[in-house]
Formats: C-alpha cells, structure tokens, sequence
C-alpha cells in the first residue's frame, strides 16, 4: 500500500527553487541595470549562494573544451564588468542571470528580493490600504506588540492546514517600517510562482496600532478575509485579542500612509493642527495679531483680501500638501439634511488628482470655486481619512447594528 502524503503545515524554507514563467522573467527585467548587478553579486556570495539557487555548471551548449572555469569567483568578476561597460543594459544583464547562473529557475527568497527591490525602486507601484488593529476587550493594551518571528511563526499556524506560505522580512531603507511578503501556495502541489493575489505585503509601523497592506480591497474575496483573519490571530496572544478593521485610508506610497497613520511625531495632527507639534512662539494666537498688524499697514483693499485668505488657507491645511502627505483620490457620500426637512439626499464627493488636497489649497488661495472659510475640515485632511460618510459636516463612522459615531 503505497504511503499517504501528508502536507507540510510549515512556512516554505527560502531555498525552494521554482521553474521560470513569464512573470518571474519579468522580475528581473523590470529592475535597472545597478540594482541587477548588485543582486547578482550578493547572490553569488559564497556566504549566502545556498539560498539562491545559483547553477555554476557550465551551460548544455558550451564548448566541452573550453577552458572556462564556472566559479562563484569569476561569475562575480563578469558582472563587474558589465557594470563598468556603458553599452551594457539591463536587458542585457538580466538575460546573462536567466541564461546562465539562474537558468534553472530562481528560489523563493530571490523571487522575494526582486520584488522588494522593485518596491523600493518604484514607490507608488502599488496602492496601500491602512488597517487598524481594534482590541476586542477593553481590557487589552493601547498598543499591540510586534515581534516579527513570532508573528510569522504564528500565522502560519492560523493558514494552515489550508495554505502554506513564504514569509520575507525586511526593515524599510527611509522610513519606521518592518516590511514583510508573504505568497500564499497550495499545500499539496509543488511550489510554484503563485497568482497576483496570492502575493502581498503587510507593513508594521514601529509603535503603530495600524498595518499597512495592498490586499485587495474586494469584500467578495474569500482568500483576503482568511488572511485578515489570520493576521488578527497572529497579532494576538492570552489575555490580548486583536482584529483587523478598516483604516478608511487609501494611497499610492507607504511615505503618505506614515505620514497620516504612522506612530511617529505626527501623532494625528493633521492639516491645521500640525502648528501644534513644532510650537509657536509666543502661541497660535500670534498669527492672528500679526495678521492684524499687516492689515494696518496701508495695504489697498484688493491686497489685504488677498494676504488674508493666503493666511487663512496657511492656517487650515498646514503641512497636509507636502509631498509625503500626498492622497491620490477621496470618496465621501454627503447625507446633510436638505433645508428644514429632515430628508437626507446621498451626495457622492469623488476628487482624484496626483494630491487631491493640494490641488484643493491651490483652488483656496486663488478664491476660485472654494471658500476657504466654509470649507469642512475633511476637505482639508484633517480626518486623516480618504472615504467615508458624511452627516452634519461631521465624518461618521460605522459601530455596527446601523449605528454611527463620529470617526
């Protein structure tokens, strides 16, 4: 009677080599012509060649006798010069690791790094989502604790014995960030490069009660509410339960989601409130007194108008235009009652832009198409939020049975 399989309830060790598809191909040639050559480098590395999967044999169709010696050493020598030969490309290089030492396929852990460096290399290519992690008793602590190993340990104990996963982690190069990948693949088939939705990052801002991820945003995807599931689980420990709701937050860079959700100096100031965190001297009401004093300076009309509301734009959106504050697209639905009546019409607010709320500064300070002094503070960002309902100029969010409190 021939042997049961059982499948392996643990996390895929770095070192499982997968054939090469379509998209692992593109893994390499999407990357520039440097950051190929340094990953090439670091992979040949007798230190850390193992996990890579690096063949040194010389290739089916070479010469049988030529005197070409197939090392780790001279493997790195190569690459060094095409490093320096300015008519190299990166297509070039990319074909060399495809074609020669990683004709075989490449590992999961190489897979891994590729898209870390492509992440790097090119910020907004993905779009983050803020989770948070709400305590389900009020008993547990402000804060969660995250201790990376850990949390992949026990979330791979909450997968299983559906799915089996690979678990990368990194610290972020810029920003207060632990980075980590998982690919998600069937446990009794052998490893394979997994579909687009099988494959993301969740990132943990140092101190934060948030996770950032770009799992999709589908509520019909079962995988994703398995995952979130799993996530809250593994965050979780005795006495201390977590579950993952949403963030209301969307955006194209993680520097935007720090900036509006991380643990940092910020600490929720947004917009105007921002003048808060690096002091004023004397105090706030300083700006008022020099805005009284510019007025008296003979100013004509036209001028202090103008001065004016530049002051008073200044003071509503603070810092919320930076580029590291950046928002790409809002979507409120507005249900204010409609004059005395206590009907409620659905009004949907859709603003998209490369930063909505820079582009609605600059609409403030011209005095064309907004006032900024009618202005609600969630156009400005002082929510902090890229979605959300409406109600009486306030930003409600949902505590469930139909109920709704202020966000």
């Amino acid at each position: 009677m021939a042997k049961r399989k059982i499948p392996n309830n643990g996390a895929l060790p770095h070192s499982t080599l997968i054939p090469h598809t379509r998209e692992t191909k593109r893994l390499l040639t999407r990357l520039s012509k440097p950051a190929l050559i340094t990953i090439a480098t670091r992979w040949l590395n007798p230190v850390s060649t193992r996990y890579y999967g690096a063949n040194l044999s010389p290739p089916e169709d070479e010469d049988p006798n030529s005197d070409d010696e197939y090392t780790a050493e001279t493997s790195i020598a190569a690459y060094e010069v095409l490093s320096n030969n300015l008519t190299i490309r990166a297509k070039d290089v990319a074909e060399r690791m495809l074609e020669r030492e990683w004709r075989d396929g490449l590992t999961l852990l190489g897979v891994a790094e590729l898209e870390w460096q492509y992440l790097i290399d090119t910020p907004t290519s993905t779009k983050w989502q803020a989770f948070l992690l709400s305590p389900l008793s009020v008993t547990t602590s402000a804060r969660p604790r995250f201790y990376a190993p850990s949390f992949l340990s026990s979330l791979q104990v909450a997968l299983k014995p559906l799915l089996t996963a690979h678990f990368f982690a990194a610290p972020h190069p810029s920003l207060p960030l632990t980075m980590i990948r998982i690919s998600l693949h069937s446990p009794s088939s052998a490893p394979s490069y997994p579909v687009k939705t099988h494959i993301f990052w969740l990132s943990f801002p140092s101190s934060g009660d948030h996770v950032f991820s770009n799992l999709s945003a589908s509520k019909q995807n079962g995988l994703r509410d398995i995952v979130m599931a799993a996530i809250g689980s593994a965050i979780s420990r005795h006495g201390c339960r977590w579950e993952l709701k949403s963030g209301r937050l969307t955006a194209k860079t993680l520097e935007s989601m720090v900036h509006h959700r991380g643990a940092e100096e910020g600490g929720g100031m947004l917009a105007g409130w921002g003048v808060y965190l690096e002091g004023f001297e004397p105090s706030p009401l300083a700006a008022v007194e020099k805005l009284r004093e510019e007025e008296e300076e003979g100013l004509d009309d036209e001028d202090q108008v103008r001065r004016k509301r530049r002051k008073m734009v200044e003071g509503r959106f603070g810092k919320e235009t930076k580029e590291e504050a950046r928002i790409e697209s809002v979507n409120f639905d507005v249900e204010d009652k409609f004059g005395g009546t206590s009907w409620r019409p659905t009004i949907g607010i859709l603003l998209e832009g490369g930063h909505v709320f820079a582009g609605i500064r600059g609409m403030a300070e011209t005095g064309k198409g907004i006032r900024v002094e009618k202005l609600p503070g969630w156009m400005c960002g002082d929510e902090g939020v890229s979605s959300g309902i409406v109600r009486d100029r306030k930003v409600l969010r949902k505590k469930g049975q139909g109920r709704w409190s202020k966000a």
